[in-house]
């Protein structure tokens, strides 16, 4: 294979995102777009969105920026988890990089910017490490910026967090779930989705109290962290309804996982002598649209419910 320049390969791996324009046009996926890092040579190149954001004239944004310069922006409390964050994934200890960071503006205000990537595999093979991933402003989620000025950010775990079982709340999870799909289509990660729900919750609460029901919820909550790894994402998107994004597994890996869980919630003793069973469907990502991949698997958990309960259907 020809061995290309660090330009050619930003071209090649923005007309694999499905982008062309080397100029870094604004229509890049993600509302911030993607971001390429050059590890040799600390380059990064960002859509113009991500230094707009911050104030700065479309015009006056060079073709790239030095790293060092990104980090001169980033608050110094968060400094230090990114650079760690950036170093273990080029030392290949995690799969993912996911970071969220505030960033000073022109203005002296502080945004907050979620970010997410993975060394592409291409830039391996050209001889240069590239990391490939997409931007987002999440300030809105966060404090008002006159707030985020007067004092440094909290980490706000109720705006990422379910209350009841730690997990990803509602709204942080469908962030990751569009982030895994972003993802997937620029070819960094495979996935599978799992919906899933608890069998005859209503009858928990109504039999046993609110509060058991709760904490049999609670101990699903940790059960799913126990039978999942560290780079997956577990969301709670309703009562006793539950997500699962399932990085970097085959169709075959997935069926296994979730039956894993299946059967250690089946074969658990809750609270008071409880037993619950889970009933769920699980997608491996083509790259079909988020509401087909949401449409499939709701179908499925639907097919495990008409057939008897306590079953994941593929």
């Amino acid at each position: 294979m020809k061995e290309m320049t660090e330009q050619e390969l930003i071209i090649t791996l923005m007309q694999e995102s499905g982008l062309h324009d080397i100029n870094l046009s604004n229509d890049w996926g993600g509302n911030l777009g993607w971001w390429y890092m050059s590890v040799d040579k600390n380059h990064l190149y960002v859509n113009p969105l991500f230094m707009m954001t911050l104030g700065y004239d479309k015009n006056d944004i060079d073709n790239y920026i030095e790293v060092d310069t990104l980090y001169e922006l980033i608050h110094p409390d968060d400094l230090s988890a990114v650079k760690e964050e950036l170093k273990l994934h080029i030392d290949g200890d995690s799969n993912v990089i996911e970071l969220t960071f505030k960033i000073k503006s022109l203005d002296g205000n502080y945004l907050q910017y979620y970010i997410n990537g993975k060394i592409n595999s291409l830039s391996i093979e050209q001889g240069m490490t590239f990391i490939v991933g997409t931007a987002y402003d999440v300030t809105s989620q966060y404090l008002s910026k006159r707030e985020l000025k007067k004092q440094p950010l909290p980490k706000h775990k109720s705006l990422m967090q379910d209350e009841l079982t730690g997990l990803l709340s509602k709204s942080y999870y469908e962030e990751h779930l569009q982030h895994a799909i972003t993802l997937a289509r620029a070819g960094q990660q495979s996935f599978c989705l799992v919906i899933a729900d608890l069998d005859f919750f209503k009858n928990i609460n109504e039999h046993f109290g609110r509060d058991k029901g709760d904490a049999v919820l609670q101990e699903v909550g940790r059960i799913l962290k126990k039978e999942t790894r560290n780079t997956d994402h577990i969301g709670r998107t309703g009562g006793d309804n539950f997500q699962i994004i399932l990085t970097d597994v085959d169709f075959k890996t997935g069926q296994m996982i979730s039956e894993r869980i299946r059967k250690s919630i089946a074969n658990h003793m809750f609270v008071s002598g409880i037993r619950v069973t889970i009933s769920g469907g699980l997608v491996f990502f083509k790259k079909q649209s988020y509401e087909d991949l949401l449409n499939t698997a709701m179908t499925l958990l639907r097919k495990s419910k008409d057939s008897g309960h306590n079953k994941m259907s593929y």
